[in-house]
């Protein structure tokens, strides 16, 4: 006779195999789909200087009206081709994504990722590089909303692993490019094009989660009727506190941009990582709330939609940054 409790072991085992193996999936989506992003931000300054030196014979030299190391264009121009691009597709998708199998979408993430790598480290004019910088937007605004919406059709774990990969991609993106051209002193289109094995981590974790098999088996069920969830009270209490605090804290770093002189550079290292904190904090509750909030069948669509948020803060930093770089160098 078969031990209830020893298969009722097995299935707890297989629980945790799977919610393990899900976390780490998303966790390394959300690490590759930005990492091409950060990247592009890690390499601005050097893309285009170097790019200024092809294209010249004559040594570079500082701006003899400055000490500051400054190029003709803005690198304010790479950040606004690396998330104006992102902007448009994320205010324009979540209305007719959901008509685009995942398996497709996933493809033609992964091909503007590939190009973008390509394009970047072969390019020796700075317009090929921009429009490098736009495939690399491309496939990390398509890649979010179609990991947002994917998340709806696992629990709740996986809005956590994805929001961290992504909080990870701007660690690891920025420390591996720094590694390979400052402790390695390899080129910037060097270290760019060895940086083309992140796409094929991005397939093998796309295929760890089992994406394909998780819409299926949802579509499946999609008319059937839903319990109410009697539990989801308790989890807005214990996060009404930590949202609270992230918008205050938000509020304290605006002052202290403003207002304060800081003597150290350590210092404002300490003040940037705990503010990429409260920054990850407020976008992994964010899409946790609606998780939580928003009934299954409006899930996937506001997880899209949601995503555009960060996106209008970092265009206008672009904007701003162009003005403020000529005023500077000038």
């Amino acid at each position: 006779m078969m031990n209830p409790f020893s298969i009722a072991d097995d299935r707890n085992r297989a629980n945790h195999g799977k919610w393990g193996l899900e976390f780490i999936g998303f966790w390394l989506l959300g690490l590759c789909n930005n990492f091409g992003y950060v990247v592009m931000l890690s390499a601005a300054h050097d893309i285009l200087k170097q790019e200024k030196n092809d294209n010249s014979t004559q040594p570079v030299s500082h701006n003899a009206t400055n000490q500051f190391d400054c190029n003709p264009i803005s690198t304010g121009a790479i950040l606004l081709a690396d998330v104006l691009p992102e902007l448009i597709i994320k205010l324009i998708a979540p209305f007719f994504m959901h008509k685009i199998s995942y398996n497709i979408r996933f493809v033609f993430v992964v091909l503007f990722a590939v190009s973008a790598l390509i394009i970047v480290g072969t390019s020796k004019v700075i317009a090929l590089s921009l429009f490098g910088v736009v495939c690399a937007s491309i496939s990390a605004g398509i890649g979010e909303i179609t990991m947002l919406q994917l998340t709806s059709f696992y629990a709740k774990h996986t809005v956590s692993a994805w929001s961290s990969g992504t909080g990870a991609a701007g660690l690891f993106g920025a420390l591996s490019y720094t590694g390979l051209t400052s402790l390695l002193k390899l080129s910037p289109r060097t270290a760019i094009l060895i940086l083309l094995f992140i796409p094929v981590l991005l397939v093998i974790s796309y295929i760890m989660v089992g994406a394909s098999q998780a819409v299926a088996r949802h579509r499946q069920y999609q008319l059937m009727s839903e319990q109410t969830t009697t539990d989801v009270d308790t989890g807005r209490e214990n996060n009404r506190f930590i949202r609270k605090c992230l918008t205050n804290m938000g509020i304290f770093f605006a002052c202290i941009y403003r207002t304060a002189y800081i003597p150290s550079i350590w210092l404002v290292f300490g003040l940037v990582v705990f503010e990429g904190l409260i920054g990850g904090g407020a976008y992994v509750n964010t899409f946790y709330k609606i998780s939580i909030e928003i009934p299954k069948p409006d899930r996937e669509f506001s997880m899209g939609v949601a995503s555009i948020g960060d996106s209008f803060g970092i265009t206008f930093a672009g904007l701003s940054a162009i003005p403020l770089h000529n005023a500077i160098c000038r």
